[in-house]
């Protein structure tokens, strides 16, 4: 799939006689048989025009299209499948005169004349510099976008179109986003606009959101906290079962806590949530704030720390052991480089030694 594009000329094999090489072909490469073959069987269509599978497939390459005898043969080729896959080949007896089988090309339809640019056989025209798409149907204004800035990110917010010196929106609309070359303008918290393409806006709106159009938040920090009255107080903090035994009330009700983004935007979020999230975060500014006997997070905070620490102290016993880099030992003190170095008889051991210092 990598390898090649839809259309490609390519070479496919098919298999000769007894007595005889494997013939060589002319084709199209049309995508992959994914329940055909192996995984690298893939559609081809022949100068017969009816596709085949093959998984000897080999492109033509620019050298071999240099020659005067190949030439002739690709163009003969093109014709002749050309020919074979015309409308003309394809009509229905008894339907010459109406047009309700005929599929429209859809770049001649109204609706997508303004919106796509597609070159026609023969037409070496290209849109003029000062070629735009007008106003109207802007779906990018009021989006709100974060903007990489230092080492963290600010959160600007789309306006409107951004004009050149005549006048004009800036830029031609098409559907495809990564095409689209309309410019807007994006105003930034401190009341300055910068101009950003569509396909900008576009790749960092797409990389906020998964497929759902939820967005992923960078935790910065928790600074505050609040609590409604249907939290449990501590007294209430124990459920007792039928036979008396008292255990922790396992509930997050009521509780809300302030977070700082990483985008310089903060919320209230509700404690239930947060604690999926970024549970570690939490227990620690539980106990920083004096909350860890509150109802709501004494039955989880200490096995949140506990596990932390476990897996900390798992990090830290760990070693990473490397003794060759690039075929050469690697020195861990200065006693191992000399004593490479008079073994070896050079000065390899030393010099990895000065590049650590």
């Amino acid at each position: 799939m990598l390898d090649f594009d839809i259309w490609d000329l390519v070479w496919y094999h098919q298999p000769g006689t007894d007595t005889s090489e494997p013939v060589r072909r002319l084709g199209r490469w049309l995508g992959v048989a994914h329940r055909i073959g192996s995984n690298m069987c893939y559609w081809v269509i022949p100068v017969s025009g009816i596709v085949l599978a093959s998984t000897t497939v080999q492109h033509v390459t620019p050298l071999e299209l240099q020659v005067p005898e190949l030439q002739d043969q690709v163009k003969e080729f093109d014709i002749a499948l050309r020919e074979r896959l015309s409308d003309f080949n394809f009509v229905i007896s008894g339907m010459e005169e109406t047009s309700e089988f005929y599929q429209p090309d859809i770049y001649d339809m109204e609706e997508f004349a303004d919106s796509v640019t597609v070159p026609r056989d023969g037409d070496e025209t290209q849109p003029e510099q000062d070629s735009f798409t007008p106003e109207g149907d802007n779906n990018m204004i009021d989006a709100e976008i974060m903007i990489p800035k230092g080492d963290g990110t600010i959160v600007g917010k789309v306006i409107k179109r951004a004009k050149g010196e005549d006048g004009n929106p800036i830029g031609l609309r098409n559907f495809n986003p990564l095409l689209d070359t309309r410019e807007y303008e994006v105003l930034m918290p401190d009341g300055a606009t910068v101009s950003y393409t569509a396909n900008v806006i576009a790749e960092n709106l797409y990389s906020q959101v998964d497929s759902e159009g939820r967005q992923f938040l960078m935790l910065e920090e928790i600074s505050d906290h609040r609590k409604d009255k249907t939290a449990y107080s501590k007294d209430d903090g124990y459920v007792v079962s039928h036979n008396g035994n008292k255990t922790l009330r396992k509930s997050t009700q009521g509780w809300q806590l302030s977070v700082q983004w990483k985008d310089g935007t903060s919320d209230w979020i509700a404690l239930k949530d947060l604690k999926a999230s970024n549970p570690i975060e939490l227990a620690e500014y539980a106990v920083g704030n004096q909350l860890v006997e509150e109802p709501a997070f004494c039955w989880w905070v200490k096995d949140t720390l506990r596990t932390r620490n476990r897996i900390i102290s798992k990090v830290k016993s760990r070693y990473w052991k490397t003794t060759h880099k690039f075929g050469i030992e690697v020195p861990k003190d200065v006693t191992q480089a000399l004593a490479i170095d008079s073994k070896t008889g050079t000065d390899f051991g030393a010099r990895q030694l000065r590049k650590k210092c």
